[in-house]
């Protein structure tokens, strides 16, 4: 599972973390960390 989240937000946005992914997810972010698990 992927594990995404901003980091340069005041507020982190998490995606796909206990949710599906989705296609039209907003990535206007520079700086994304990725986790992955398994």
């Amino acid at each position: 599972m992927y594990c995404i989240y901003c980091i340069t937000c005041d507020v982190k946005l998490w995606w796909n973390c206990g949710w599906r992914w989705d296609n039209t997810k907003p990535i206007p972010f520079i700086s994304l960390y990725i986790e992955f698990y398994n």
